[in-house]
């Protein structure tokens, strides 16, 4: 039998409600009749709307729109003519969303699911009084090259001059070797060597080559180089740069392909170990994203995509005013859902090409202060703020759209580690022309992290955390689209096995929002050595390996479609049981070795292939026990290398509930040997 008190209260509320809404129509027909507002857009006043949505959005239909419009209301005219500029070709069906932003634009979003996004804004120190609520917003100049944009970098370098964070760029001597642009007007260009004067200013360029090599040093040419580059044979990304910094009069520019010497292997090593100092002390990073290589300029006209368009709004009183419609700013900046399983991509700034590059994620992170010039403006970060300004607005992009990465490389988190694992994130999945280069991309990342960890740089991982930071996986391929491949992985790249740095694409870790510190560890490691630059231990990796006592069992993997990521089913040798997540690093193939006949069949990771059949595998691997964390087990996965049989290589991760294995009773192994 129902609670009489509590359907009582439920009615009152019913009741409570429909006089509320009886209310509001009253007072609507009221109003509609006192002040002769459209019943259609009640004249854009949203807030007193009584269809308004509790959140400020009113929803409308495009015939309702064009028929208020073609009896006289303004308000539906102007968005009839929006729609009819923007969309030709608009259907009776068309949805109408209007929305106000805090900061005074009217958001117009049309079609299923919103599918189309604009703002319509007041240009600057223009007002339309019978329309308070509409206010002013700034807009991008048409041309990159434009004066306004370059008063826009000034004011912003001024602001970042004052946190000390950013104030110690006087300090700082030259790198080894610079260009010498000159002043304003010369074509005179030349590189300098080994001027370690204290306190003179540079601009470090952040640009792709695209596969496109520009103009370089090299042993035979650096001496004609140290007297005069020709002017015409810059490509046309170098001297965009060299303008800003005459504009900026900055004298001094550092271009990676002409100051260091290209084919000097020890010069590349040396000057490659000293880039987070050449970017962390540059005066300013230009980081020309929208040039897919050095021929194509950044210094051009904006896409017109992204710029306002000029619109008439005639009031009822007959007088005209001029408004601007554009697509909404927050699309040219937000490149990920804002959702919690998103959050990890809150630092991807999808500005063009130059954005998609591995060596650029590390000269992003390390700037002091950076200005990318995109296709939609440019765009402003430094180490002391943690906001991000687009050239047309005052205040910083809200913090849910885009978050600087400078900033956020140079905080303090409260788990370095996790800072750490998040930078991975983000760094892995960027492409890199030379799969060696893995490691030494981000170099000078690891280099300035490793004066908070305190800890020795093993490739891409800590050794004070190594048994936190083995546990990554591979989370690129066959997740985002259906039958998608995994990057093509390199045999060796002289990374291990056990490192992320070993495979192409996207790294993930699945070890849970609370510090390593609070897991129960089940390994031990014994030893871990490896081999690196002499010039840098932060560099290129040229092999190594871990040695491990943990609880370990004896498995198989099985695949029917080797392809498929979750195509992957691993069982307990002994108990038959099925462990759920089973994650391949990569395609796995059977290795053919000798050893298969003995303990089975061996499995590796697939070659250097990109498409392509692969036959159905089953084979034997070892699960290493690695972390427990609540109910949850971490393990590696090992396959018996195929090189070395008295040594182990890692193929994929594992995880499984307590419920399915019991911990004390899987025996320890001594010495397990992974590289």
């Amino acid at each position: 039998m129902p609670d009489v008190a509590e359907l009582k209260e439920d009615l009152t509320e019913a009741a409570k409600e429909a006089s509320r809404k009886i209310s509001n129509i009253l007072k609507r027909q009221y109003r509609l009749r006192l002040t002769n507002a459209c019943r259609v857009c009640n004249n854009l006043n949203l807030r007193d709307h009584d269809e308004t949505h509790p959140i400020g959005r009113l929803d409308l239909g495009y015939m309702d729109v064009r028929a208020a419009a073609h009896s006289g209301c303004p308000h539906c005219t102007l968005i009839l003519t929006c729609i009819e500029h923007l969309l030709p070709a608009a259907q009776k069906e068309l949805k109408v969303m209007l929305q106000y932003h805090d900061d005074g634009f009217l958001e117009l979003a049309l079609g299923y699911e919103e599918r189309w996004k604009f703002e319509i804004f007041l240009p600057p120190e223009t007002q339309i009084p019978s329309w308070p609520q509409l206010r002013n917003s700034g807009t991008i100049a048409r041309h990159s090259g434009h004066q306004k944009c370059f008063e826009f970098i000034r004011k912003k370098i001024r602001d970042c001059e004052n946190h000390p964070a950013c104030n110690r760029m006087s300090s700082f001597p030259l790198p080894h070797r610079v260009l010498d642009v000159g002043a304003a007007g010369s074509e005179v260009v030349k590189v300098l060597e080994n001027c370690r004067d204290q306190g003179r200013r540079y601009i470090a360029l952040s640009y792709c080559w695209g596969g496109h090599l520009p103009l370089k040093s090299t042993t035979s040419n650096i001496s004609e180089l140290k007297n005069r580059i020709p002017w015409n044979e810059l490509p046309q990304v170098f001297k965009d740069v060299i303008y800003v910094a005459r504009m900026l009069n900055v004298q001094y520019v550092w271009i990676d392909s002409l100051c260091i010497i290209q084919d000097d292997k020890e010069d590349w090593e040396i000057e490659a170990s000293k880039m987070a100092e050449y970017y962390s002390q540059a005066h300013l990073v230009i980081a020309c994203s929208t040039s897919p290589n050095p021929t194509v300029p950044f210094l051009a006209p904006r896409d017109p995509y992204w710029l306002p368009v000029d619109i008439k709004f005639i009031d009822k009183g007959g007088a005209s005013h001029n408004l601007n419609i554009q697509r909404l700013r927050r699309l040219r900046y937000m490149t990920y859902t804002a959702l919690d399983h998103n959050r990890d991509k809150a630092h991807e700034h999808d500005f063009g090409p130059l954005s998609k590059r591995a060596w650029v994620w590390q000269e992003n992170a390390l700037a002091t202060r950076i200005v990318h010039y995109t296709s939609h403006g440019l765009v402003f970060e430094c180490k002391g703020d943690s906001g991000v300004y687009g050239e047309e607005m005052a205040a910083p992009l809200p913090l849910d759209w885009i978050q600087s990465l400078p900033y956020s490389f140079a905080e303090h988190s409260d788990d370095a580690y996790k800072q750490w694992h998040g930078l991975v994130k983000t760094y892995s999945g960027r492409d890199l022309t030379f799969h060696a280069d893995k490691l030494p991309a981000m170099g000078g990342a690891a280099a300035e992290m490793s004066k908070t960890l305190r800890s020795n740089y093993v490739a891409g991982l800590w050794e004070k955390n190594l048994l936190c930071d083995l546990l990554w996986y591979s989370d690129i391929w066959g997740v985002e689209e259906s039958g998608r491949q995994p990057p093509p992985t390199p045999l060796n790249n002289g990374s291990p096995s056990w490192s992320w740095a070993s495979l192409n694409g996207r790294i993930g870790y699945k070890f849970g929002d609370e510090p390593c510190s609070k897991s129960r560890v089940l390994a031990t490691i014994r030893d871990c050595q490896i081999e690196t630059s002499k010039h840098s231990k932060f560099g290129q990796c040229r092999g190594g390996y871990i040695v491990l006592c943990a609880p370990a069992l004896r498995a198989h993997v099985s695949a029917v479609i080797p392809t498929q990521y979750y195509g992957y089913h691993l069982f307990h040798t002994d108990s038959r049981q099925h462990i759920p997540e089973c994650l391949a690093d990569t395609i796995l193939e059977v290795s053919n070795t000798e050893d298969n006949s003995n303990e089975g069949e061996i499995l590796r990771r697939a070659g250097l292939t990109k498409g392509g059949r692969y036959a159905s595998i089953q084979g034997e691997v070892l699960c290493v026990l690695l972390q427990q964390q609540d109910n949850t087990i971490f393990t590696l996965l090992l396959a018996r290398s195929g090189i070395d049989s008295k040594s182990f290589v890692r193929i994929g991760y594992s995880r499984v509930n307590q419920e399915k294995l019991n911990v004390s009773r899987v025996p320890m192994m001594e010495n397990i040997v992974i590289k």
